[in-house]
């Protein structure tokens, strides 16, 4: 199922948050990811090393519902919505949405 999830570091309190189509392929591309120490986000990848992976958690924080032709437009503003409510974040693009234009990721998608 598409939606919105945070990977969160408990000793620290930082998350990551993304969006997917499938949540439980993105939560084990993820920790595997960070397992064999490849993972793209450097700053995740120094904490999952420090402090383990008992000390990371995957939780869903939406579930998108809606056609499937809006769904890539939909996820995208879910994830931006919930970037926007935490303060201390792994993310690197933060700001996403807010460089391009609404229609600019649908004409993608199609």
């Amino acid at each position: 199922m598409p939606g919105v999830y945070e990977i969160a570091c408990k000793p620290n309190g930082k998350s990551y948050i993304g969006s997917a189509k499938v949540l439980n392929t993105r939560r084990k591309t993820h920790f595997l990811q960070l397992s064999q120490k490849r993972h793209y986000n450097s700053s995740l990848q120094e904490d999952w090393n420090r402090y383990g992976a008992g000390s990371f958690e995957f939780r869903v924080l939406e579930r998108v519902k809606c056609l499937p032709w809006m769904q890539p437009l939909r996820l995208l503003q879910a994830e931006q919505k919930h970037i926007e409510s935490h303060s201390s974040l792994y993310n690197e693009r933060a700001a996403f949405l807010a460089a391009q234009p609404w229609w600019y990721y649908l004409v993608k998608w199609l």
